[in-house]
């Protein structure tokens, strides 16, 4: 797979009848060259308008209607281009907190569209998206692969010319959208914890220019429930004159967390290795505190402040024995295509949610002794790495460990 290089993502914004276009103005405030933009209008009296609006941009006459100016654009670039489509009333990016549990504006706008075609990428899908509400509440800090709702106001995606994305109707587009892509990849990327500001219901123009907007909202409710049952499920709401849709739990294919079989409390190579950690004195690594606090040492490779480069660890001298005994662990247990440089060893670690940035591709850990809880929580998710190989990307996923109770110990292979 291609690197991903933002200079060459195209930004899209499909408009009608709005003729100051708020997302303009955000995608200036967070510097988004104007070569990079594309406005798509319906027509020539359309694009008449906008060009004197904004004579610097390219503007590009579409179709007229939501659902076709979609798929014109899918058209109109070429297979496989990366393409980001905003709706034309965007005034804000927001983050959240999850210290203070608030929204937080992020003008990294350039560097998190980068991170999230880098992990569609790495995960297979073709599609991402964010939290639809800008309400900290309803968000939380993950990341979701799983059958999702990717709203329509903003979302990124790796262009198919394939006809089998084709959008049938202007309500709904966002619903139909999410369900073909999840068809056909199996996977759908959402952000939970970013969001956008928009009042796209309150706005002039776009769709609110149709008179038949509840009719028509309804009929195509009704086409997707017959087109798609599997997916998606109407709810009752005696309050709204729409007919609301929901779509079904279906889990995807992949897999944050990689989970090896568990090994027995007797298994020769757990059981030599866990009576050298147990005679093993650790001092606290006071360098990472900011991630925890606990016993935590580094065999192999390490860094060493203001030096270029990797070297050997003081620490696979001061404890031969151990050192030793983790290499032959590894060679034992762990994948035979699986390489590494480096392997931390934590006793009695609760490491707060954090990012290891410096890690390269997964990592395998395990956690030994004669613990309870203390489970390895990944991206929201708990995972039991007792006596249990498991491996996940540390540098992408944000992980910690649960509290826990009587002597854990953990080791992690990776490489720096």
């Amino acid at each position: 797979m291609s690197q991903v290089n933002f200079t060459n993502i195209k930004i899209v914004i499909p408009s009608y009848k709005r003729y100051n276009i708020k997302t303009i103005t955000f995608l200036q405030n967070c510097n988004i060259p104007i070569k990079q933009v594309y406005i798509f209008v319906a027509n020539q009296e359309e694009y008449d308008i906008y060009k004197l609006a904004y004579p610097e941009y390219k503007i590009i006459i579409g179709a007229l209607g939501l659902a076709n100016q979609r798929n014109f654009i899918n058209n109109y670039f070429r297979n496989g281009s990366r393409i980001v489509s905003f709706d034309d009333d965007i005034e804000d990016f927001f983050i959240l907190d999850t210290n203070t549990n608030k929204l937080e504006k992020y003008i990294y706008l350039k560097e998190f569209i980068t991170m999230a075609f880098r992990t569609i990428q790495d995960c297979g899908a073709r599609i991402f998206g964010v939290s639809q509400t800008d309400n900290a509440y309803f968000m939380k800090e993950s990341i979701t692969h799983d059958l999702t709702f990717i709203i329509g106001h903003f979302f990124g995606y790796i262009n198919s010319n394939d006809t089998f994305y084709n959008l049938t109707n202007d309500q709904k587009e966002d619903y139909e959208r999410s369900i073909k892509y999840f068809i056909k990849d199996k996977v759908l990327v959402k952000f939970n914890n970013y969001c956008f500001k928009t009042n796209t219901y309150k706005n002039e123009g776009g769709m609110q220019t149709n008179p038949n907007r509840i009719e028509d909202s309804n009929n195509r409710v009704n086409e997707l429930l017959l087109a798609y049952p599997e997916y998606i499920f109407e709810k009752v709401n005696s309050k709204s004159k729409f007919r609301e849709i929901s779509l079904r739990r279906i889990k995807t294919d992949y897999k944050i967390v990689t989970q090896l079989p568990t090994l027995a409390d007797n298994d020769n190579e757990l059981v030599k290795l866990l009576c050298i950690l147990e005679a093993t004195i650790f001092k606290i690594n006071k360098k990472r505190l900011q991630t925890g606090i606990g016993y935590s040492t580094t065999f192999g490779l390490g860094r060493i402040r203001r030096k270029a480069g990797l070297f050997p660890t003081k620490n696979n001298e001061l404890f031969p024995e151990l050192y030793n005994a983790l290499n032959t662990f590894a060679i034992a247990k762990l994948p035979t295509d699986f390489t590494y440089t480096s392997i931390q060893v934590n006793k009695d670690y609760k490491a707060r949610p954090h990012r290891d940035i410096l890690n390269k591709g997964i990592s395998y850990i395990i956690g030994l002794g004669n613990y309870t809880s203390g489970s390895l929580i990944v991206n929201g998710k708990k995972y039991n790495i007792k006596n249990t190989l498991c491996s996940f990307d540390a540098s992408k996923w944000l992980h910690s460990v649960d509290d826990f109770q009587n002597t854990r110990y953990s080791i992690c292979y990776f490489t720096l």
